[in-house]
């Protein structure tokens, strides 16, 4: 009689936690269209500002992510999401209350991106570790799970950043905090009790974090998942971030509706892969299924070189977008199965801090060579940069013949 009970509370407990990842990425899909949207064509921005601006929404990711890990190594990840779903509130409303005075401007822009993405350096590690405390029994279905609602929801965010030019920029951003205060109550119905890493005597943060990192860098299962997400962060996530809203800007039109339809296809796609991962129940060598991905990817952004038709171009992303999935659901299965429980957080923000903070690099980047080389040119780039890590991986490592369960 204990075996279902406990069965069902772990469902319960996951199912709480997929609406708290509901209650974040619905907010975080209305930001993806709407931010750009704001610097890029209702301020009219260049690129390098829009590089800029969308490099400070992540540089927070850089100097703190990894401090967010060790918190959340240490304190109960429950009150932490609690807490910040709260605060995270703030600067959606006072954004509102700024475009609705007439006071929008870059320097507020830049002021919103930084504080949002402080923020979000503290809510992601402990979210992704709790998710490892709900799982259940199986751990990489449960990841394809949350990854295929964080993908799924982002699309409602993205339809409703769409209507900006119809009901106003104020009213999204009211219903943006609207969204996120409903994580309070989510996050509250999680259990409490979260892994507090202590080993003899507590090492002092900085220590505490280098500890993670060495561990991290040091196993032959987690080392190339990590690299291969500070690729993404560098090579394709600013690609999305800076090449994709401008190449639409200067050759597709200038309406939010237009980058909301790309940000849903590419989003579109990514369903459509978990769907298929979750069906065929999972993947027995995660390490190839990821780097195949990203070669699938490199693909997809390469072909945006030619500057298609719009039909096409959506093609495109819908194909990236089912690379996307792959590649975050493998990544973040092969982190939480071989990470050890008192120091997942860390490890897991390290994860993290190769996508989120490589990616501000790689924007400011990418908003320097649009201007120098031209939109044709820089396509090619990223996707040729992805080719020679996973090759060097594959010629040095035994990362493609990793087996979920099992030792390299």
């Amino acid at each position: 009689m204990t075996q279902p009970s406990q069965t069902a509370q772990a469902s319960n407990s996951l199912n709480w936690h997929l609406s708290t990842v509901s209650a974040w990425f619905i907010p975080f899909g209305i930001q993806a269209v709407l931010y750009p949207w704001l610097v890029a064509f209702y301020l009219n921005e260049p690129a390098e500002r829009v590089g800029f601006a969308q490099m400070c929404l992540l540089i927070p990711n850089l100097f703190l992510i990894l401090f967010g890990g060790l918190i959340a190594d240490r304190h109960d990840e429950r009150t932490i999401m609690i807490r910040l779903h709260v605060v995270i509130a703030l600067p959606s409303l006072v954004l509102a209350a700024i475009v609705y005075s007439g006071g929008l401007s870059y320097p507020v822009l830049i002021g919103y991106a930084l504080t949002v993405g402080t923020i979000s350096a503290f809510m992601n590690p402990a979210r992704d570790s709790m998710l490892n405390r709900v799982a259940g029994e199986n751990l990489q279905q449960a990841v394809i799970k949350a990854s295929g609602v964080q993908f799924g929801v982002q699309v409602v965010g993205f339809l409703i950043a769409g209507s900006a030019d119809r009901i106003g920029v104020v009213s999204i951003l009211l219903i943006q905090a609207a969204f996120l205060l409903t994580g309070v109550y989510t996050a509250y119905k999680l259990p409490k009790g979260g892994v507090v890493a202590v080993s003899g005597q507590r090492q002092k943060g900085l220590h505490a974090i280098l500890d993670g990192l060495k561990m991290a860098l040091g196993d032959r299962r987690l080392m190339p998942a990590i690299v291969i997400n500070i690729s993404i962060g560098l090579f394709y996530m600013s690609t999305f971030m800076v090449y994709v809203p401008i190449l639409i800007r200067d050759h597709y039109g200038a309406q939010s509706s237009t980058m909301a339809l790309a940000s849903i296809v590419f989003m579109s796609g990514t369903i459509l892969a978990t769907v298929i991962l979750l069906r065929i129940k999972g993947i027995q060598r995660p390490g190839r299924a990821l780097m195949l991905a990203m070669l699938l990817g490199g693909v997809a952004i390469f072909s945006l070189s030619f500057q298609p038709p719009l039909p096409l171009l959506l093609l495109a992303l819908l194909i990236w977008g089912m690379g996307a999935a792959v590649s975050m659901s493998m990544g973040r299965s092969i982190i939480q199965e071989y990470s050890p429980p008192t120091h997942r957080a860390r490890i897991l923000s390290l994860f993290q801090l190769g996508f989120m903070g490589g990616a501000p690099l790689g924007a400011v980047a990418m908003g320097q060579l649009i201007p120098a080389l031209g939109l044709k040119t820089t396509a090619m780039l990223p996707p040729a940069a992805m080719l020679i890590v996973l090759l060097s991986l594959y010629l040095f490592t035994d990362f493609s013949k990793l087996e979920s369960g099992s030792e390299l």
